[in-house]
């Protein structure tokens, strides 16, 4: 029982959650299709600790079950941003597009930073618009209704954490949605 550290905010698409910690949780996440984990830990440098718990559920080792690997390819996307920073507007929409024509295709992401709040909640924010056309204010506060159903989360969690990360998503989702990125 009890809510989850992650959760879909594009049913069925892309989850969004802390970085994963322990195999235990990488196989919950991986049980929910995930096919790229979208890293977004300037600090983790570009081969975070549960990639090695990946592989072994890849293998099918690792506890939980009766061997039998994923039979799926899993993809790391590494998209670096500072905490409680942003990257550059085009490069984060480059990101979102990267990310909004993986969902059309079929797979399934895990979003995640360190606590999943701050730089997850701006890129969610994003593509949540992209995909449905949203304005910021519809867009953010549909991520943050999903976001606040995960353990430790409610409404004293800030989502996105700062300012900076705000701003960037009302210049952000004026683009996207002017030039009909969505």
């Amino acid at each position: 029982g009890g809510a989850a550290e992650f959760c879909f905010f594009v049913p069925g698409a892309v989850l969004m959650g802390p970085s994963p910690y322990g195999a235990e949780e990488v196989r919950a996440i991986l049980a929910t299709g995930v096919t790229t984990f979208v890293n977004l830990q300037h600090e983790a440098g570009g081969r975070p600790a549960y990639l090695d718990d990946v592989a072994a559920a890849q293998r099918g080792d690792g506890g939980g079950g009766g061997g039998g690997g994923l039979g799926r390819r899993i993809e790391l996307l590494w998209f670096p941003v500072v905490d409680f920073y942003v990257r550059p507007a085009a490069q984060v929409r480059a990101l979102v597009a990267e990310m909004a024509r993986r969902v059309r295709a079929g797979e399934v992401i895990y979003l995640h930073c360190a606590g999943g709040h701050g730089r997850t909640g701006t890129i969610a924010i994003a593509l949540l618009a992209s995909l449905y056309g949203m304005d910021v204010h519809a867009a953010a506060a549909a991520a943050k209704r999903m976001h606040n159903e995960r353990a430790w989360c409610d409404d004293g969690c800030h989502f996105p954490e700062k300012p900076v990360q705000m701003r960037q998503l009302y210049a952000l989702i004026g683009e996207i949605l002017r030039d009909g990125d969505a």
